[in-house]
């Protein structure tokens, strides 16, 4: 059996941005290493670089905008449950 990798799954729940999903985006983040909004944002552009693929995943027109936001919000997240604060 086939697992996909905690590089793409933690990608794939930041993009879905989904309420249920943030006990995964922390577990995951912490298990690749990431907790910077910047870094998250690469990491879901890295496996999400269609444009229109994306128009329709954050369902916007300003697709740089709900990314970048999306990975903001999970950094802060992910550093408040390491209880880090920046």
């Amino acid at each position: 059996m086939t697992y996909a990798a905690d590089d793409f799954l933690l990608a794939t729940k930041l993009i879905a941005q989904r309420a249920k999903d943030t006990d995964d985006i922390v577990a995951l983040a912490a298990r690749v290493g990431l907790c910077e909004a910047d870094d998250l944002e690469a990491l879901i552009r890295r496996f999400y670089a269609d444009e229109g693929a994306l128009e329709f995943i954050v369902d916007g027109n300003d697709v740089d905008r709900e990314i970048k936001l999306g990975a903001e919000d999970a950094a802060r997240l992910i550093k408040r449950r390491a209880g880090r604060t920046e």
